[in-house]
Order: structure tokens, then C-alpha cells, then sequence
């Protein structure tokens, strides 16, 4: 009986956090959408494996969700702007070579524009594209048939935002490492042994 109900808490978990595992075999990955509720914040964990095949530096691409705020209802007006003065400058030279400038105050008339203000506003759901490097020139140097396996967590902030932080974890490996998320030119995760 304890033998089942572990087998079904570890099953719950598995699919829970993460679907299948993703293996960095190319410098460019697509891991996909990310996991995220109707309208909120998404919130995924993927088990990432590392082999010898895996270059120093991956670029892993995904998408989010993210809540905008959109015009859906639109109203033209009539706007007055009101007449004013302008002091226009001109110079001018005389055969002399001595320089003169001349400036007098010209009235602008009013005017009437048409100007199309926004009246009313919804929250839409949009798909941005992402993505993150992950840099493993710090990491182990593995033999064939070696392998290490990260799980590694993205975390929206919130659903209004596309901004996404990622932290990692060892799972597997014959060393400890460091995992450190950067966000400096571009969003990265650096593995590097301890």
C-alpha cells in the first residue's frame, strides 16, 4: 500500500513540473510554451540533460504569456488650438559684408484638429518569444556516455509582465556546481563546478 501511494505522488509530481526532459545536443533548442494557468503568471520546471555532444553555449527558445492592455473602443474629437505669436528671425547681408538681422512677431491663427482618443481598454493575452543561453564553459568536461541532468525552473513574475527569471538545480552529476542566473546583455544560466 505505501509502495502505491508513493508510486502515485511521484507520478503526480512528474507531471506537475515539467513534461519531457529537454536534451542540449544543439546550439539552438525550442523548448516551447511555457506552463501557465489562464491568466496568470506561468511557472515551469524542466529537466535539462547535458551530454558530451553538448556545445559550450545553448540557446534555449520559448514562449510566454503576458496580459496587455489594448484599445478596443476609439473616439474622434474636435480639438482647438488656440492662435499665437511667432518671432521669426531673417539675416541678411549687405555688399558691404555687414550682417543685419531682422525679426518681427507674425500671429498663427487657431485651428481645429480631429484626434482619435482612446475611450475604453481590455486586458488581451499575447505570446512573446523568448529565449535564455545556458553556459556550460565552467561546467565538467564529460567522457561518452556520461550525462548530467538539471532541472531548471522559469518563474513569471507576474502575468503582466514577459519578464521570466529562471534558477536551476543539480539532479545528476558527479560534481557540484553553481548555477547563477545573469540577466546582463542577454538572459543566461551559468553552470559552473564548485
Amino acid at each position: 500500500m505505501k509502495a502505491l501511494i508513493i508510486a502515485a505522488l511521484a507520478l503526480v509530481s512528474a507531471t506537475a513540473f515539467g513534461g519531457q526532459p529537454l536534451e542540449l545536443n544543439s546550439k539552438d533548442v525550442n523548448y516551447g510554451a511555457l506552463r501557465q494557468a489562464t491568466r496568470s503568471a506561468a511557472l515551469d520546471r524542466v529537466e535539462v540533460i547535458r551530454t558530451k555532444k553538448t556545445p559550450k553555449k545553448v540557446d534555449v527558445s520559448y514562449t510566454v504569456k503576458e496580459s496587455e492592455q489594448v484599445c478596443v473602443e476609439y473616439r474622434y474629437e474636435q480639438v482647438w488650438h488656440p492662435g499665437h505669436y511667432d518671432r521669426v528671425c531673417h539675416t541678411t547681408t549687405d555688399r558691404n559684408g555687414n550682417t543685419r538681422t531682422i525679426c518681427r512677431n507674425v500671429w498663427r491663427p487657431g485651428y481645429y484638429t480631429t484626434e482619435r482618443r482612446c475611450v475604453r481598454t481590455e486586458s488581451v493575452m499575447v505570446t512573446r518569444n523568448k529565449s535564455i543561453r545556458f553556459n556550460f564553459k565552467k561546467a565538467a568536461r564529460l567522457s561518452s556516455g556520461q550525462r548530467e541532468v538539471f532541472m531548471v525552473e522559469f518563474r513569471q513574475d507576474r502575468v503582466s509582465s514577459d519578464d521570466v527569471t529562471m534558477s536551476g538545480e543539480v539532479v545528476e552529476a558527479n560534481r557540484s556546481y553553481n548555477i547563477r542566473f545573469e540577466k546582463f546583455l542577454k538572459n543566461s544560466l551559468k553552470f559552473e563546478v564548485k
